[in-house]
């Protein structure tokens, strides 16, 4: 195994930001892994007990190169890695790292990053979902962007296919309500309440899925409203998770990874955003017509939910996020490290 490269991945999961930077870091991840091409080194700032719970839901067996570095600082992280020699680093965070960031600035290993914002150690290549902002960096910098570059699982390809020939509802009868992994702003319960208010939906179906890194507050509200209605049915981190996709016609997410798989497969997605950068996420999605964005969750009321909007949204998010992302990374990825 001498001689051959390696790639470190650096991600973080945590009941405010969600586990979206550890949800595509872990399939690229996998990926690689399966390739047997280089080394791998995966660290993720998230609980031990979090972390193993995400890689059993991921079909990933823990093993010795995935370190959780939740109790560590950057300048620690550094002494664990710098005797490495990594041809390249991916990050994949919410926080900027800036001290980590530097430190691989000042060394010979290349530097990806995923959805990048910052001024400050620029990265040799940025993949953005989306260009929150217009940054002014060196010619030397490769920046590639749009929902071209969305990481979706491979257990979300039979649903694409399988989903495509499924009998449309002149009506939506079964709604999905999947905030991802966190839910720090109980959105849950707002898409709830949308729908328990429309009174065209008074006898539809709601599948709610409680994430792992919910508080215990939001996941017994939630029991609490299922207690009142019985036809809200409650999943708890469920491991095929992808299969709720196929049984429902509507789905309400938040504008992060939840959204890019959900038009990945054709479901009419309505986004309540978490944060200004899912807003900006999901509207860019919403200008173009493949899904419906509400900053205020009462302003559903107004849209009519018929066949003909539903087939709209579905065949403009099919075009725009083609399921081949994670394999374009991929690629990026193997001509950066072997130039």
């Amino acid at each position: 195994m001498t001689g051959i490269k390696s790639i470190l991945f650096v991600t973080e999961a945590n009941e405010n930001i969600g586990f979206g930077h550890f949800s595509r870091s872990i399939e690229l991840y996998k990926e690689f892994d399966k390739s047997n091409k280089f080394n791998l080194l995966f660290l993720v700032s998230c609980k031990q007990d979090k972390l193993d719970e995400f890689l059993t839901q991921r079909n990933v067996m823990s093993a010795d190169n995935i370190i959780s570095f939740q109790d560590n600082s950057d300048q620690q992280i550094i002494e664990l890695i710098k005797n490495n020699n990594h041809s390249c680093v991916i990050f994949d965070t919410h926080n900027e790292h800036n001290l980590l960031r530097s430190f691989f600035d000042q060394s010979a290993c290349k530097t990806i990053s995923l959805d990048f914002f910052y001024e400050e150690n620029i990265p040799d290549v940025s993949i953005n979902l989306f260009n929150h902002r217009t940054l002014h960096y060196s010619n030397k910098h490769q920046l590639f962007s749009g929902p071209e570059y969305a990481i979706v699982r491979d257990e979300f390809k039979k649903i694409r296919d399988l989903k495509i020939f499924t009998d449309w509802h002149k009506n939506p009868k079964k709604f999905l309500i999947l905030m991802g992994g966190a839910d720090p702003q109980s959105n849950s319960l707002k898409a709830i309440n949308t729908i328990k208010n429309m009174s065209n939906f008074l006898n539809a179906e709601i599948q709610i899925v409680i994430g792992p890194l919910f508080s215990d507050k939001l996941s017994q509200s939630i029991f609490q409203e299922s207690k009142k209605n019985g036809l809200l049915k409650i999943f708890e981190s469920p491991k095929n998770i992808e299969e709720l996709f196929l049984d429902c016609d509507v789905m309400f997410c938040g504008g992060g990874t939840t959204l890019l798989e959900g038009m990945s497969v054709g479901m009419p997605t309505i986004v309540i955003p978490q944060s200004d950068e899912e807003f900006n996420h999901g509207k860019s999605y919403h200008d173009r017509g493949a899904c419906i964005l509400l900053d205020d969750p009462e302003s559903f009321s107004s849209i009519n939910l018929d066949f003909e909007l539903m087939q709209a949204l579905r065949d403009k998010a099919l075009r725009l996020v083609d399921q081949r992302g994670k394999e374009r990374i991929i690629q990026i990825v193997e001509d950066l490290v072997n130039e």
